[in-house]
């Protein structure tokens, strides 16, 4: 079977989760079922990838949360600025019956299964040109450039704290930043290293706005079409690769901050008021879960 995935190499989706399932899957079935890695975007971007793994056009994807969005949106509610708050939240509440149907949706219209448990892939900050400054607080943004994913909640909830959003593919993130289409970017620090970002920034302002998260996802046909013995071989590879991959990027993450400031010149701003940022940002979101999303704010916030 093949992992697609498009990120790079040395990203913990791709070093961490993808090559640990590799390692654990030839290991238990004395290599009689081979796996190969396909990262840096070889298929396209996430969403293409996910579309492909539906297809049955590559057997597996080590993604973030892009299948929730496409194929049980109501259910990606979890992977919102400033809506969890934390990565321990997010496990509880996928670990409780509130997400049941959101699982059972991804099977039954995106054609693919996650087989392990959510990954943490780090926390994300604002990140800003020299020419912008530090920022201290949401009204320091008012008409910013931003960088955002190719996600409506996210270009709705950004926009409503006050940004001048522009949703972009992740592969075309540093051109932009280098060409000054956009003047800000968001994304935790794995991220931002393994994508060399912090070439085109100057300034990681700590807004901690997110945890980021992701899985691997496996083509439901193949997956059932497995005997007996492989599928359990597949979910113990999941289980432990994706919790290999949540310990990689947590023991990595403050690594990665130090090193854009001592080595790379990157100013740390530890004084931005993240709460100045989700009082901005909240009738976005409560407007998200009164009309698109599934369950409301408050059960949410008590998983």
């Amino acid at each position: 079977m093949e992992i697609a995935s498009t990120f790079a190499e040395n990203h913990v989706l791709v070093a961490g989760a993808a090559t640990r399932f590799k390692e654990i899957v030839e290991e238990e079935s004395d290599g009689n079922f081979t796996v190969s890695i396909s990262p840096g975007g070889a298929y396209g971007a996430e969403d293409e990838i996910s579309e492909l793994v539906a297809e049955g056009g590559v057997e597996a994807h080590s993604q973030g949360t892009f299948p929730f969005l496409q194929y049980a949106p109501k259910y990606f509610f979890f992977a919102n600025p400033f809506v969890m708050g934390g990565f321990d939240h997010i496990l509880r509440l996928h670990d409780s019956d509130l997400m049941s149907d959101g699982y059972d949706q991804i099977i039954e219209n995106g054609n693919q299964r996650p087989v392990g448990n959510m990954v943490y892939r780090g926390a994300r900050h604002l990140c800003t040109k020299e020419g912008t400054g530090a920022v201290a607080s949401a009204a320091d943004v008012e008409g910013l450039s931003l960088r955002v994913s190719e996600i409506p909640p996210w270009v709705q909830i950004f926009s409503e704290i006050g940004f001048d959003t522009s949703a972009i593919a992740w592969t075309e993130v540093y051109s932009a930043m280098q060409t000054g289409t956009v003047d800000s970017i968001e994304a935790p620090p794995g991220a931002l290293n393994s994508a060399r970002l912090f070439e085109v920034f100057d300034i990681l302002n700590i807004t901690s706005h997110q945890i980021t998260t992701g899985n691997i996802y496996l083509n439901e046909e193949f997956y059932q079409g497995l005997d007996e013995t492989y599928q359990d071989i597949v979910q113990k590879a999941g289980d432990e690769a994706t919790d290999h991959a949540s310990e990689m990027a947590q023991e990595q993450e403050q690594g990665h901050i130090d090193t854009f400031e001592s080595e790379h010149g990157i100013t740390i701003n530890q004084d931005a008021d993240r709460q100045s940022f989700a009082d901005a940002a909240e009738p976005a979101i409560q407007n998200l879960f009164d009309s698109e999303w599934a369950h409301t704010w408050e059960d949410i916030r008590n998983v």
